[in-house]
């Protein structure tokens, strides 16, 4: 069934991509990172490295994730234990700088299919659909909100909420034909589970706040290049959540991201 799903998901992926009218762009990234934490649940608290390739073409893209184990602590090194396909949609409805509220809105879409080769959690598939809003009335501060159906293992929803602010830092660098201008974006996020979810994942009763995190991204990014680290706090809410987290609830991640676009 998953392997179905997969091949289907490629098939419309590849289809989308190639139907759209705009220019194509492809990017892949690589990133480093102390641990491989996702809303909260700690999938390895021991390096990895992932790495992700882009295809983007008008309101389309397809995005396949990649994780890989960099020690042998759980004697998995170098083996694929994360591999992650993302179809989505997305369209910026507003752009207007002199607009009186709402200055930039941004809405989005897709499914999203989560499978770990060398692990025993479950391959799952959600689909979900998001928000994104910028007002210079909120000195640019961005919200977005984002909510995912797990239709495949879980049968819940999990609600994201973030607010983030890109900040232009005044450094800016030239390589040969590539000038470089940096951004710094901190972030602190929210997610709350429904009762499905929640039983799954942690084995809760009842729907209920699972997740925060804090982050703060520095990009430095050209027409073809970027590169730039990344710090990020993670931390699960409630006791009883809590104490099904094999690794301790609280994380610190640690990470570095190089990429290229094409």
């Amino acid at each position: 069934m998953r392997f179905i799903s997969v091949l289907c998901a490629l098939v419309f992926g590849v289809a989308a991509v190639a139907a759209a009218g705009d220019e194509q762009l492809v990017n892949i990234k690589g990133e480093v990172l102390s641990k491989n934490v996702f809303r909260g649940e700690v999938l390895n608290a021991d390096p990895v490295a992932a790495t992700t390739l882009g295809l983007n073409k008008g309101v389309f893209g397809l995005d396949i994730k990649m994780v890989n184990d960099l020690t042998s602590e759980n004697d998995t090194c170098g083996d694929v234990t994360e591999l992650d396909l993302d179809l989505h949609v997305s369209d910026t409805l507003i752009k207007n700088d002199a607009a009186k509220y709402v200055n930039e809105l941004t809405v989005f879409g897709g499914v999203e299919l989560f499978t770990y080769p060398e692990s025993d959690k479950h391959a799952t598939a959600e689909v979900y659909a998001g928000i994104d809003t910028m007002s210079n009335k909120l000195k640019g501060i961005h919200t977005k909100y984002v909510v995912h159906y797990d239709f495949d293992e879980a049968d819940g929803f999990y609600l994201e909420s973030v607010m983030y602010k890109p900040i232009a830092v005044p450094f800016g660098f030239k390589v040969k034909s590539q000038e470089f201008k940096t951004t710094a974006t901190p972030e602190i996020g929210m997610g709350y589970g429904s009762a499905n979810y929640n039983k799954y994942h942690w084995d809760s009763e009842g729907a209920a706040t699972t997740d925060w995190d804090a982050a703060l991204k520095v990009i430095c990014e050209s027409k073809n290049v970027m590169f730039g680290p990344s710090i990020m706090y993670t931390d699960l809410v409630g006791h009883d959540i809590q104490d099904k987290q094999h690794e301790d609830s609280s994380n610190w991640v640690y990470g570095f991201m190089v990429g290229g676009k094409f």
